[in-house]
């Protein structure tokens, strides 16, 4: 089971391979760099900074805010870039601008090797830095969501559709002046604007996981563990309230659920927007007791509910990624996705069951068929601890980014 990187696969001996080590700029890490909060872009970005410099790079991370409890590693110097102006687009030109005046401050006295802008790639960000003589790595990108939370819009219509415009205009040159591109899952390819033209300098590179951390209960193949599972499954809802997550899916397809197996429960696990317009539709069904609510839990928690839940349902109207799937994948869980979006290629057959996008009855088969066969639940248990170990662990997909790197590094 590999994962392709452009047509190369990537073997454990070419996983060890070292390199010496790097001093590397990353030019954005995310919105919010953050080891704690329920953050998916902070988190991934802690996880590959504080990776890289267990290997021995050198750091230098500007970002937007931060929220850390834990010490950063001492090969990690951070950059915190203050923005001032309110509207969104202004901000992104104040950080651009502010970032150039680090790095060429900086440069001074370091030697830099490479610049990366992590995730999410903030569009135009790197063309602040793109003319002082360093190779730029941009990613990973994750699809695209059909509607962009991150886009820079308006309610104008014809302005809208300018900044539409602008938006492709500065990506192409965005992506056409880096030296890789890296991006999370084929389905990734609806961020690159002339993929055919940029698909050499293309990398397919997931984000990872923590299998050390998100890892099975210890009694998980314990025949007294699943027996007691299978007399009261849980069903695992854990991501944000809103349209686009599936949670309203989920809703209505769990009246079919608990119909049919009064001892399951669902236990729907988020915060948002939407939360009252959905927890008044949980109060009002035929299976209201059979539906336990909690507010978002710390990363520290959600360990123990995968662990304790019979399966995964995240029925996302096209997830650009899905990390909550890999950690439960990584917890030895079964999982029920959508077949849209990153779902469709890190779950795989042996793993979850894939369902269509809205198609709330499907979704209602798909959790039944589950819940009922414990051999199935468990044969995709074993997969899918397999295959986040085999493709998903940081100790495999940081070595992945240094091949990158190494790629990308002028001949000596």
């Amino acid at each position: 089971m590999q994962i392709f990187l452009k047509g190369v696969e990537f073997s454990k001996t070419a996983r060890m391979i070292a390199m010496r080590p790097l001093t590397i700029f990353i030019s954005h890490s995310s919105e919010l760099l953050t080891d704690n909060r329920p953050h998916g872009d902070g988190l991934v970005a802690y996880e590959f900074i504080s990776r890289l410099a267990e290997r021995e790079h050198c750091l230098h991370v500007a970002t937007a805010q931060v929220d850390l409890k834990n010490p950063l590693h001492p090969n990690i110097t951070l950059h915190p870039i203050a923005t001032r102006l309110k509207s969104p687009l202004l901000q992104r030109v104040e950080y651009l601008l502010r970032c150039r005046f680090l790095l060429k401050r900086l440069m001074r006295t370091e030697h830099f090797d490479v610049i990366h802008q992590l995730n999410p790639v903030s569009i135009g960000l790197s063309l602040g830095v793109a003319d002082l003589g360093l190779p730029i790595v941009l990613g990973s990108y994750a699809a695209r969501w059909a509607n962009d939370p991150h886009a820079i819009t308006s309610r104008f219509r014809l302005l809208r559709a300018g900044l539409r415009k602008l938006r492709g205009v500065v990506c192409h040159i965005q992506q056409k002046q880096a030296a890789a591109i890296l991006i999370t899952t084929p389905s990734a390819r609806n961020q690159l604007t002339h993929y055919e033209a940029l698909q050499d300098r293309v990398h397919l590179l997931p984000y990872g996981t923590n299998t050390q951390r998100y890892s099975p209960a210890e009694n998980w193949l314990d025949p007294a563990h699943l027996a007691e599972e299978q007399q009261h499954p849980t069903i695992l809802y854990l991501a944000s309230l809103a349209r686009r997550k599936g949670i309203f899916e989920t809703l209505e397809a769990f009246k079919t659920v608990g119909r049919e197996m009064p001892n399951c429960k669902l236990l729907v696990v988020g915060n948002g927007d939407q939360a009252e317009q959905v927890k008044q539709i949980a109060l009002n069904s035929p299976v209201a007791g059979q539906i336990e609510f909690r507010p978002a839990q710390p990363r520290s928690i959600a360990v123990e509910l995968y662990r304790q839940s019979a399966l995964l349902c995240s029925p996302s109207l096209g997830e650009p990624f899905g990390m909550a799937v890999l950690e439960a994948m990584a917890c030895g869980r079964p999982v029920v996705v959508t077949d849209e979006g990153g779902y469709k290629h890190t779950v795989r057959p042996e793993g979850g069951v894939h369902v269509p996008v809205g198609d709330s009855e499907a979704l209602a088969a798909a959790l039944l068929r589950l819940l009922r066969d414990p051999e199935e639940r468990l044969r995709m248990a074993l997969f899918n601890r397999q295959w986040a170990e085999e493709q998903f662990s940081w100790e495999v997909v940081v070595p992945r980014l240094e091949e990158v790197y190494r790629k990308v590094l002028p001949a000596a």
